[in-house]
């Protein structure tokens, strides 16, 4: 299979609406089973599928009709513009450049303000005391496979030379397993491998006993108090069930 960066074709976009479909819109389970039914095939990222299906609703197809006057100068306008205000200010947020440069804030990269917020509390704390970190309990989960890790994301090929640059990864005999891992003051506090996806409940067993019972349990009080937990905005992170089990 050859990974690439050009849009799906119209097979793999009726393909990946179908597993979409019949997994109930869960686009981590769409995507396991998109991967099962065409390993041939380029892996779509999981926010197609909800993309694809909101196309479909709102268009009627799987794409968004380009306005009849768009020019793609316009475009490219557009995207100097907003890099140039944000290397003058990079603190600017996406409201004020739609208001300083008249652009749809939808037409504008999306970066959340509390993450923002969080990188400069995060960056007082260092201020503060810099071995800050140490007292975080870092979380994060990742899929695994006989193929290696490939996060197409993080692969972009800026070449002239080579400007369609692809990456061939062999499927055959291809197997895989995810990987959930737990690091403390510069050492893995723990992990565990599973098979199936990642839900609310299996995700709570694995705080509950590996972060809560093994270690936190027995921490002292006044070493336990100085502790934080970190992890992504993963849909089984933000069950009822942590949120009562990290708020105790």
């Amino acid at each position: 299979m050859t990974l690439s960066h050009t849009p799906l074709d119209p097979d793999s976009r009726c393909g990946s609406n179908e597993c979409f479909i019949q997994n109930g819109y869960n686009s981590e389970a769409a995507s396991e089973a998109y991967f099962n039914r065409y390993p041939e095939r380029r892996q779509p990222n999981m926010s197609i599928f909800g993309r694809l299906k909101e196309n479909l609703v709102e268009y009627g197809g799987f794409n968004k009709p380009r306005p009849k006057n768009y020019r793609i100068q316009d475009a490219e306008d557009v995207a100097i513009n907003v890099v140039g205000m944000v290397v003058v200010n990079p603190s600017i947020s996406s409201r004020q450049i739609e208001a300083e440069s008249g652009n749809n804030n939808s037409s504008l990269p999306t970066d959340p303000e509390r993450r923002l917020d969080f990188c400069n509390w995060y960056l007082q704390q260092i201020e503060q005391d810099q071995l800050f970190f140490k007292n975080i309990i870092w979380t994060d989960e990742s899929y695994v496979s006989s193929a290696g890790i490939f996060n197409r994301h993080n692969k972009h090929y800026w070449s002239e030379d080579n400007p369609h640059q692809t990456v061939d990864v062999q499927n055959q005999g291809r197997f895989g397993f995810s990987v959930w891992c737990a690091l403390y003051n510069n050492r893995i506090l723990a992990y565990q491998l599973y098979d199936d996806n990642l839900n609310g409940q299996r995700y709570y067993n694995m705080i509950n006993y590996h972060i809560v019972e093994e270690f936190l349990d027995n921490l002292p009080l006044n070493e336990r108090r100085h502790v934080f937990f970190q992890q992504d905005g993963a849909p089984p992170h933000n069950t009822n069930l942590i949120s009562a089990l990290l708020n105790t």
